[in-house]
């Protein structure tokens, strides 16, 4: 399977395999890790916040980076 064709959707639906976040505050805070990362350099190969038609919530499809700096906000230390 490609990342990219990995399915958001309603976690109902046995075809979905991604369901959304579940809090507003969780998907603002990784999209802000996102925008921080490419801000800083990073290149979006694929993935990223997408919009499900009919359905409401908080969809990102899983991301691949490149060109990442170790930064704390993207990679926390355990």
């Amino acid at each position: 399977m490609h990342l990219a064709s990995i399915r958001p959707g309603d976690p109902n639906d046995p075809t979905t395999q991604v369901g959304s976040l579940c809090t507003e505050g969780q998907y603002r805070r990784v999209v802000a890790h996102l925008d921080d990362a490419v801000a800083k350099g990073a290149r979006v190969v694929c993935g990223g916040p997408v919009v499900v038609e009919g359905l409401p919530g908080r969809f990102i499809s899983p991301v691949v980076l490149t060109e990442v700096l170790s930064d704390p906000k993207l990679m926390p230390a355990a």
